[in-house]
């Protein structure tokens, strides 16, 4: 595992944290280009975001459109007055003239407002695309329990919350339970807003509270809602890795049949504590979780200023990246892919293969 950390450069050079939803978006891509196969975001995105203005494209793309649109009314208008110069049109000549210039601009305004749209962004569909496209992205979800709530009605209006989709996609499924009494149940989930966690492969829940002195050592692996089982955060996605094997709840353990390890079928016994939740066992001083900052991670895989075995620089690399970048958004837009698959020969078995 590997912990790509957001430090006090990365804050210097982007903006203060959290950063916005079209950044982290970035970041999947450029996660997904690196080869990471799983992606997983420890925050709540419980509300939309603004629409934000693209600064780049005002800047560097919008001028070239709009004058590109003046120009061809400009040239229209030229060419009708030149084509009536010295004449004397009639009425009905002079309206087929008007009809087709007003045709024409209108043609004009259609591209024109097509450019004037991509001034703004919709910052969450484009996260939305990046979650989709990447794959193996996890998003969280935040139980709710009795105790979270403020005053004696202890309820949680779950009416505006994508019910369908959590009991249907995110609810464990292979799950079978002897004698289970030490599940926590909640009385409500709050997810990411609809958008967001439809396009995400998978969610689990965050919650994780502290010990008396503050520090974390025990945690729910497993939380109930409606006599639904959800996993916490990092529980679901281990479940994927280990090709989704059986999970048994008993009071005393979680065991996982069938879990592949290295291509092997094996048994895991997690033994519960008291309360239902495990213990987590730190790693001992002798070996510390290794952290990253994005600059540390290209430096070390790449050997900034040498050249690698694969013949790559880092110079050569960063235009590459900067390239796949500007095409990022192309990438993941369904239209352009099925453009894409439109060319493709059907013929072609060999192609028709890798691509699929």
């Amino acid at each position: 595992m590997l912990v790509v950390k957001i430090d006090d450069v990365s804050m210097e050079r982007v903006g203060l944290f959290p950063w916005t939803r079209d950044i982290m978006a970035d970041a999947i891509v450029f996660l997904r280009e690196m080869g990471a196969k799983t992606v997983v975001f420890d925050l709540s995105y419980l509300d939309r975001s603004p629409v934000k203005v693209d600064p780049a494209y005002v800047q560097n793309e919008l001028p070239g459109y709009l004058d590109y649109g003046f120009e061809q009314i400009n040239s229209a208008v030229a060419q009708i007055l030149d084509s009536i110069a010295g004449q004397n049109p009639t009425r009905d000549e002079l309206e087929a003239y008007r009809d087709m210039l007003i045709e024409f601009n209108s043609g004009i305004k259609g591209s024109l407002d097509t450019s004037i749209a991509y001034v703004t962004r919709d910052v969450d569909e484009y996260f939305a695309k990046t979650l989709k496209f990447f794959g193996d992205s996890y998003l969280t979800l935040t139980m709710i329990n009795a105790n979270d709530i403020i005053g004696d009605e202890k309820t949680f209006n779950m009416a505006n919350h994508d019910t369908e989709w959590l009991e249907s996609r995110i609810a464990l499924t292979d799950l079978s339970v002897q004698h289970d009494t030490k599940t926590p149940e909640a009385i409500g989930i709050h997810p990411a807003i609809s958008l967001l966690l439809r396009s995400a492969k998978n969610t689990g829940f965050v919650n994780a509270d502290p010990d008396a002195d503050g520090y974390r050592r025990r945690v729910h692996l497993l939380h109930k809602f409606n006599d639904l089982y959800y996993g916490q955060l990092v529980f679901v996605p281990l479940l994927d890795y280990l090709g989704n094997p059986e999970v048994t709840v008993t009071d005393s353990a979680i065991t996982l049949t069938n879990a592949q390890v290295h291509g092997t079928g094996t048994t895991i016994r997690i033994p519960r504590t008291t309360d239902g939740s495990i213990l987590i066992h730190w790693p001992d001083d002798e070996t510390p979780l290794e952290k990253y900052s994005n600059a540390q991670y290209i430096r070390e895989l790449l050997y900034e200023g040498e050249q690698p075995d694969d013949g790559i620089t880092f110079a050569t690399y960063r235009d590459y990246r900067e390239d796949f970048f500007s095409s990022a958004a192309k990438l993941i837009d369904p239209a352009y892919e099925q453009a894409i698959l439109a060319d493709l020969d059907p013929d072609d078995t060999e192609l028709t293969e890798e691509v699929f």
